[in-house]
């Protein structure tokens, strides 16, 4: 059985982890296709998408709005598929409707005669295009959740986990919350696997003294706010008032950039921090490289959104950069306070500066929060451990319909 990968915005620089996971499946010999809803060419330069040997199917844009217009391209799949999906389709909303459409689009786009098992990420519209698919193909869905869709989504959860076939999440943090709210009847279909990383392509940076020279410090995230950044800037702040020599990157875009871009220019900062747009892997693994410390100061945001385990921290680790963030969500699985990192309280610039402080003052601190960091990362998210891992709930689940 083939499985099909459903993914709303491919490619996407802030999720190389599936682009990543697809390619190490495919190494392996798993058969697949892979549908998107939103083409974004912007990111057409990742050169890891040319190793993608997968069918992929997008959906014209147009199709997002008027999803009736699917009718004059496919009338025979389109009457076939709704005819057969009818009673769902008329108790449910416009966008449903539109749901339905494009499934249907989908589905005569796949190979025909052939049995599919569908796999969306993220519990949004990928999902319940996963959903539809597999009731047109008579077959089943899964899903891997991550963060945002987990913890600002519950409603829809809960019909979600009890309507696939398995879903798959990314923390221990994650498992345990979908868990509860679901009074644990689904224990056996919620499963924990990390994102894995290629360890061998992340060549680890040699660490130097940092005391009496220029620190340079590194936050790569969406400039939201559930990452935090008002209290990275307000500690950055705080240590050049101090006289510290610092030297702060922040890579990223999103809601904040402007209230971000306010403070440094109202408080005089343009010559120590910097803010860039997303950038390629290529460029952040050498802006990494340069780096002596990263901080994420993730919190939880008003409406409940936080980050699940950040696979920047992972990289920065695997790169032999310590870490500074703080206990929120999943973070604390590879952050083991002063073993793999240093955690500080959330909300709290005066905290971020003290860690700073200690790591540019403490040598034998900072060498050892290195190794341990790499040693966990090479034991606990080896890419090839977590594929097997995600290898072997496949074969479990799908083999038996």
């Amino acid at each position: 059985m083939k499985i099909v990968y459903i993914i709303e915005k491919f490619p996407s620089p802030t999720e190389y982890f599936i682009l990543n996971e697809i390619l190490e499946l495919q190494r392996r010999g798993i058969k697949l296709d892979i549908i998107v809803l939103r083409k974004q060419k912007q990111f057409f330069d990742i050169p890891a998408l040319k190793e993608l040997k997968c069918s992929l199917f997008y959906l014209p844009k147009i199709y997002l709005y008027l999803p009736f217009l699917i009718f004059f391209n496919e009338p025979i799949a389109f009457i076939k598929s709704l005819a057969l999906l009818f009673n769902d389709i008329r108790k449910q909303s416009l966008k449903t409707f539109r749901d339905y459409c494009i499934s249907i689009y989908f589905a005569s786009k796949l190979e025909k005669n052939q049995k599919f098992h569908f796999h969306a990420h993220f519990a949004f519209l990928a999902v319940d295009i996963a959903s539809l698919l597999s009731k047109i193909n008579k077959t089943k869905y899964s899903l891997t959740m991550h963060a945002q869709d987990i913890y600002t989504n519950e409603a829809k959860l809960i019909q979600v986990i009890s309507d696939c076939s398995f879903l798959i999440t990314c923390t221990e943090y994650n498992k345990k919350y979908l868990n509860e709210i679901t009074f644990h009847k689904f224990e056996n279909k919620i499963h924990r696997i990390y994102h894995g990383i290629d360890t061998s392509n992340w060549i680890c940076k040699k660490t130097k003294p940092l005391e009496n020279s220029l620190t340079k410090i590194l936050c790569i995230a969406r400039l939201v706010e559930k990452k935090g950044l008002v209290y990275l800037l307000e500690a950055m702040h705080k240590l050049i008032n101090e006289g510290l020599n610092i030297q702060c990157t922040i890579i990223g875009e999103g809601t904040l950039k402007e209230k971000l871009v306010h403070y440094i220019t109202d408080n005089g900062l343009e010559r120590n921090i910097v803010l860039l747009d997303f950038q390629p892997q290529d460029i952040v693994k050498h802006i990494l490289l340069k780096s002596d410390i990263f901080v994420l100061p993730s919190i939880i945001a008003e409406n409940g959104d936080r980050d699940g385990l950040p696979n920047v921290i992972v990289e920065a680790m695997t790169l032999g950069i310590p870490v500074i963030s703080t206990g929120i969500s999943a973070i604390p699985e590879m952050i083991e306070n002063r073993h793999t990192g240093l955690l500080v309280k959330d909300k709290d610039a005066n905290a971020i500066v003290n860690a700073v402080k200690e790591l540019i003052s403490d040598e034998n601190l900072y060498s050892s929060i290195v190794e341990n960091a790499k040693k966990k990362i090479k034991s606990e998210l080896e890419i090839q451990h977590c594929t097997d891992h995600l290898i072997n709930v496949y074969e479990n689940n799908i083999q038996v319909y």
